[in-house]
């Protein structure tokens, strides 16, 4: 990124990426992304990064941030920091942490997360759960709402991950 960027969503599609390693990568370097309408989605066959060498920021500046990640693919990682800028007229105290779906073999999420609170954890991996959603770093994450989909998920790190929303999920193991 070569300066604050403000836009609705952002889809990375494409199977690019270095010819040994097949990555795309978006390097916010400095600057802040914001996504008003909340959704990030990534296509296509290459692992995707998104990071920050600088003081850059993923803001979502919605009342839920929304993660697509389809097709198979070895990782995905947002190692950026994550902020959230509440909307004018919003009603909600946290943003809700959503990914109605996502593949690989892992999914991290390890820059800062600079939310700390947020609303409701959905998250629907592929094959019936069965792709890894890693918290990773030393960032702590609390989620308010419901816990709810079908995932695998690790917590990495020295960040504490609480579930302090009603129990009201179909079944989990924790």
């Amino acid at each position: 990124l070569t300066a604050d960027t403000d836009i609705d969503s952002l889809i990375m599609n494409g199977n690019f990426g270095g010819t040994d390693d097949n990555t795309m990568r978006l390097d916010l370097a400095d600057y802040k992304l914001r996504l008003h309408g909340g959704a990030l989605a990534l296509r296509d066959y290459a692992s995707k990064e998104i990071s920050a060498s600088g003081n850059g920021a993923l803001v979502i500046a919605a009342d839920q941030a929304v993660f697509n990640f389809t097709y198979d693919v070895n990782r995905i990682e947002i190692s950026a920091p994550i902020e959230w800028e509440k909307p004018a007229g919003s009603t909600v105290d946290y943003p809700d942490f959503l990914m109605p779906y996502y593949s690989g073999a892992e999914t991290i999420f390890s820059g800062e997360d600079r939310v700390g609170d947020w609303g409701a954890l959905s998250a629907d991996g592929r094959n019936k759960g069965g792709s890894l959603l890693v918290f990773d770093g030393s960032s702590d994450r609390t989620f308010h709402g419901p816990v709810g989909g079908r995932f695998w998920m690790r917590k990495r790190g020295t960040g504490t991950l609480t579930f302090a929303g009603p129990d009201i999920t179909r079944g989990r193991q924790i």
